[in-house]
C-alpha cells in the first residue's frame, strides 16, 4: 500500500461530495501505535454509505468487489457485512473496506475529523506512520481526532465486548501516553462505564511495558523526551 493509493481513493470520494476519514490500523500508526497494515479502512457518513459504495464499485475506478474473500475470525468479524473492495496495482495489492460513521461511532464525522488548521508549523508525527506516509501528505488523510476515535473504541468494547475494541483503546493509551486528566477532560462523563474502562487502562499502563524493552514511559514510548513530543501530535486534544 502506497500513500499515493490512499489519496486517490480520498480524492476520489471527495470529488462526489461524499465526507471521508482513514481509521483502522492506518489511523493508530498516526497515533503512535505499531501495527501492521493490512487492509484500509475509511469511514464515511451514514447517508452516504450506499452512494460511496456506487462510486467505488464504478468500472472507472482504482477497485474491483471483494465480497466473500474474507475468511472472518475473532480479529476481523467487525467487517462482516460492510462493503469490500480490492485494489491491485503494479505497486502493491490490498483490499478497502468502507464503514459508516453511525456504526464506528464517529458522527457526525466532518465534527470528528482534524481540522487543517491543526497542522501548523512545528507539528510532531508519529514514526509509526512516516514509514508509510511523508509529512508533507499526512494532512491530507483525513484522520480521526484523538478523543473521538479513543471514546468510540471504549464505547465499542463497553457495548460488545469485542475484543479489538479493547486492544485499540489500550494501544492508544500506550501510544499516545494518555493519562486520567486527559481522560476526564475529553470523554463524557454522563457515559461513566466508557470513563471507568478508559481509566482501569491508564492505570495499567506501567504493568504492560516489556521486560524484554527499556522503556521508561509506556510500552510504546521509550523516554520521557519521545513523550513530550506527541503531545504535539495534530489531534491529541
Amino acid at each position: 500500500m502506497e500513500a499515493s493509493d490512499i489519496l486517490l481513493l480520498l480524492r476520489i470520494l471527495e470529488s462526489e461530495g461524499i465526507a471521508c476519514c482513514v481509521i483502522g490500523v492506518i489511523a493508530l500508526n498516526y497515533y503512535n501505535v505499531p501495527r501492521v497494515i493490512y487492509d484500509l479502512e475509511i469511514c464515511v457518513p451514514e447517508a452516504d454509505l450506499s452512494r460511496a459504495q456506487k462510486v467505488f464499485s464504478s468500472k472507472h475506478g482504482p477497485l474491483e468487489t471483494a465480497e466473500g474473500e474474507e475468511n472472518y475470525n475473532s480479529y476481523t468479524e467487525y467487517k462482516r457485512g460492510f462493503p469490500r473492495y480490492r485494489h491491485i496495482s503494479a505497486e502493491s495489492c490490498f483490499h478497502v473496506i468502507l464503514f459508516s460513521d453511525t456504526f464506528c461511532h464517529l458522527a457526525p464525522l466532518q465534527k470528528n475529523v482534524i481540522p487543517s488548521k491543526e497542522y501548523q508549523q512545528g507539528a510532531e508525527y508519529s514514526r509509526e506512520l512516516m514509514d508509510l506516509v511523508p509529512v508533507s501528505l499526512i494532512p491530507k488523510l483525513r484522520l480521526p481526532r484523538l478523543a473521538p476515535l479513543f471514546e468510540a473504541c471504549c464505547r465499542k468494547y463497553c457495548e460488545t465486548r469485542e475484543d479489538m475494541s479493547a486492544i485499540a483503546a489500550e494501544q492508544l493509551v500506550d501510544g499516545m501516553n494518555l493519562d486520567e486528566d486527559w481522560c476526564r477532560k475529553n470523554m463524557s462523563p454522563a457515559r461513566l462505564e466508557e470513563l471507568n474502562f478508559a481509566l482501569k487502562l491508564v492505570a495499567a499502563k506501567k504493568s504492560r511495558i516489556s521486560a524484554f524493552t527499556h522503556n521508561i514511559v509506556t510500552d510504546f514510548i521509550a523516554t520521557s523526551e519521545e513523550a513530550e513530543r506527541l503531545l504535539r501530535v495534530p489531534g491529541r486534544g
